[in-house]
């Protein structure tokens, strides 16, 4: 599954985003100018798809941030939730938090499926 990753600083160019060994760069894609982006709340220059998950020093280091992706989570054997987040721990976590609401009394927290790269 690919990862999307946008720049908040600069356009995206040579020099301007990780290259970490063994992690192909899928796509490179550049608005025409800062661009509101509702995946990470705040405006980037554009983005670059990688086919593995960028490690946060990385990315931190590019000033780049991760896009959140929409989890479905299978929190009991009855309830499976979407959740918005930017990793799997952080989605199971949501998902439990929202359990309460279908009065679960036993979760067992599973990703099904990911949407938005």
């Amino acid at each position: 599954m690919p990862y999307k990753y946008f720049s908040t600083q600069r356009p995206v160019g040579p020099g301007t985003f990780p290259k970490p060994a063994g992690n192909k760069v899928l796509d490179i894609w550049n608005f025409n100018g800062p661009v509101f982006c509702e995946q990470i709340g705040r405006e980037a220059w554009g983005y670059v798809v990688y086919e593995k998950q960028v490690p946060d020093e990385m990315l931190q280091s590019y000033e780049m941030r991760a896009g959140k992706r929409q989890y479905t989570v299978k929190v009991t054997a009855i309830t499976t939730l979407t959740v918005e987040a930017e990793s799997e721990d952080e989605a199971t976590d949501k998902a439990c938090g929202e359990a309460w609401k279908y009065d679960a009394d036993e979760m067992n927290a599973e990703v099904v499926e990911v949407l938005n790269g």
